[in-house]
């Protein structure tokens, strides 16, 4: 669907907007560019993710050709088509399907559509073997790792909406036991009791009113029938604390589900905002999500290499611990592989990018953790399967409860209504709604607390059936800090005299190694002169100068 051009914004989903009649349909617009680029396989908008996914052939597609054509076709999507969700394929949605466009029947020989709710893309119906992948955003308007997309403010609005009414029923409801107390006229405390149910069961009316759009029930529409059958009978208390337990579970989920994030986000600063790029022969700064595919970013000593590539100039040592676990510093060299977010240590290094900011290894990562938080635990899942199908038992049950009685056994109805309302009020789902999702995200937030962060309750439940436990390295069991723990003296030496020798070539090298050596010297009180010159060799060790006497320290390679 189209919005207004020039839109800065991502547009709004849903929103039905004019488009001019002879504006060509992004199908159209996509295949003109398909042909125009035979290395470009296909091109696809996702906009569920915000990510623009083009596959091409390298040996076709010179990389200025192809982040300019994603650049075209990404600002083309961000400003014509949105998520529209009466879209099942194209041709369902009258609206979407004006925007489109539609092929040709030549062009629907040669490529295959895609136009679903979330998706809309084209592919080329032959694909070749040797293609290759690039992901981007799809919008400069919210760069990958910034605060907060409009998904996640939406979610913060609504969890602390959630928080406010939850805190507004708890405050109700403790007002209407206190004019309980003070012996206020009845009417007060029930009216009291009666919006304070209505504040902690908004958001559940307002879910169970879409579900019963689809035909669908579920547990929330039983906890509302159980509190609205608990007022019928005049326990407008019980109805008021059923609604308050209900909204307080969905509230710490969203409060819990919210730390989740969080802690993404605070992974997605490993990665630095800004990248030096060598462009038409200058050195320039720019966004990290702005370097382009086959473009060289330098990266200095010190700094966090901002985008996923191969060493291209130079060589140093790259601390990898935050994505790989691993204690010790990476050498790198021309032909090595460097991810976003580590940590150059020593020399300065030109790296080729060859993937955009949005399709790093971290950037992976964090979207495979957010789409795992999507995931239930199944303990979680058969809640909802058995409270699906225990809902509308228990609303047949007191159906029957209401017209077998008095239209069929000849009973008093007044009586058979009440013994209906406490049925729906005893089998109100409160064990079965809050004690899952509190369990499992009591768990989520007491290890977030301790840094560990999991993908979510399928998860930590595994956990449960675990009996052994592999580790692929042991820096993942280890401090990631290293200790001398042994000195071997040959030819007569003592193992002062050597730790000292060793100290003193170490005490200015940056190495984690060196550091260990100096802390040991240090810690055993011996004097320390500092080298009057220093080599280090990248891998292999360093050669100084201590008081004219030169000291190799380093592995066999060195000697």
């Amino acid at each position: 669907m189209s919005a207004p051009a020039g839109r800065p914004e991502a547009p709004v989903a849903d929103a039905h907007l004019p488009v001019a009649a002879e504006e060509p349909g992004c199908l159209v617009v996509l295949s003109d560019r398909l042909r125009e680029s035979p290395g470009v396989v296909a091109i696809e908008a996702n906009f569920h993710d915000n990510t623009l996914t083009v596959r091409y052939r390298p040996a076709l597609v010179a990389p200025d050709g192809l982040n300019a054509l994603a650049d075209e076709v990404g600002a083309m999507f961000a400003q014509r088509v949105t998520t529209c969700q009466q879209r099942e394929a194209q041709g369902t949605c009258g609206a979407c399907d004006l925007r489109l466009g539609r092929l040709s029947r030549p062009e629907d020989r040669e490529f295959t559509v895609t136009a679903e709710p979330r998706r809309v893309g084209l592919s080329r119906r032959d694909i070749p073997a040797d293609t290759a992948e690039l992901i981007r955003p799809l919008t400069r308007s919210k760069p990958w790792g910034a605060t907060l997309s409009m998904a996640e403010m939406e979610h913060l609005a609504r969890g602390r909406a959630m928080a406010v009414l939850t805190g507004l029923c708890l405050g109700l409801l403790i007002l209407g036991m206190v004019l309980e107390r003070a012996h206020a006229p009845v009417a007060w405390p029930h009216a009291a009791y009666l919006v304070s149910a209505l504040a902690g069961g908004w958001f559940a009316l307002r879910s169970t009113a879409k579900a019963l759009a689809r035909s669908r029930f579920d547990v929330n529409l039983l906890m509302i029938l159980a509190a609205i059958g608990a007022g019928a009978i005049g326990y407008i208390f019980e109805a008021a604390v059923l609604m308050f337990l209900f909204s307080l579970s969905n509230t710490l989920e969203v409060y819990t589900m919210g730390r989740t994030r969080r802690a993404l986000h605070a992974l997605l600063k490993l990665r630095p905002a800004r990248a030096l790029v060598r462009r038409d022969g200058q050195e320039i700064e720019v966004e990290a999500e702005a370097v382009r595919v086959g473009e060289r970013v330098i990266v200095k000593p010190g700094e966090a290499v901002p985008v996923d590539g191969v060493v291209a100039v130079g060589a140093s040592l790259v601390d990898q611990s935050s994505l790989t676990g691993e204690s010790v510093p990476v050498p790198k060299s021309p032909g090595d592989r460097v991810f976003a977010g580590t940590l150059n240590q020593q020399g300065a290094i030109e790296v080729a990018t060859s993937r955009a900011a949005g399709d790093t290894t971290l950037a992976r990562i964090v979207a495979l953790v957010e789409e795992a938080q999507e995931q239930k635990s199944r303990t979680e899942e058969l809640a909802q399967w058995v409270g699906r199908y225990y809902t509308v038992a228990v609303m047949v049950g007191a159906l029957l409860m209401i017209v077998v009685p008095p239209f069929v056994m000849g009973r008093d109805f007044a009586t058979s209504f009440y013994r209906a309302m406490v049925l729906l009020v005893v089998a109100s789902p409160c064990a079965l709604v809050i004690a899952t999702p509190a369990t499992i995200l009591s768990a989520i937030a007491n290890a977030a607390r301790h840094g560990i962060l999991f993908k979510g309750g399928r998860f930590i439940e595994a956990l449960g059936r675990v009996r052994a436990v592999a580790f692929d390295k042991t820096g993942t069991l280890t401090r990631g800090r290293f200790e001398v723990t042994d000195i071997v003296a040959l030819d007569g030496g003592s193992e002062d005299q050597v730790l000292a020798w060793a100290a003193s070539a170490e005490k200015r090298s940056q190495h984690p190694l060196a550091q260990a050596v100096v802390r040991a010297a240090e810690a055993r009180g011996i004097a320390i002169t500092p080298a009057e010159h220093l080599t280090s060799h990248l891998g292999k060790g360093l050669v100084a100068h201590v008081n004219g006497a030169q000291i190799e320290v380093g592995t066999p390679d060195l000697f």
